[in-house]
């Protein structure tokens, strides 16, 4: 009964790990973005670091946009950046 108990403890461990690092969405206002540092912060006050295979939708500052986004080492990264009509 123990090793079941403890098979049960360790499958459900298991299975809770993947959703700790899914990435999550938000929808914000552009503050500042810098293609060449390869950050955007949202009106929210996260700065959020973009991967080096980024490539501008055509971001600019006050354009609403949706992320989405994961932490990654501690560095809040975008995964993804839609640009949305007002």
């Amino acid at each position: 009964m123990r090793i079941l108990a403890m098979g049960i403890a360790s499958a459900a461990t298991f299975a809770a790990v993947p959703c700790a690092f899914a990435a999550q969405d938000t929808t914000g206002e552009v503050r500042t973005f810098d293609a060449r540092s390869h950050l955007l912060v949202l009106d929210n006050g996260v700065a959020y670091a973009l991967p080096p295979a980024f490539r501008d939708p055509g971001v600019k500052v006050g354009q609403w946009v949706r992320l989405s986004w994961a932490v990654e080492n501690g560095v809040v990264v975008a995964k993804r950046v839609i640009l949305m009509s007002p």
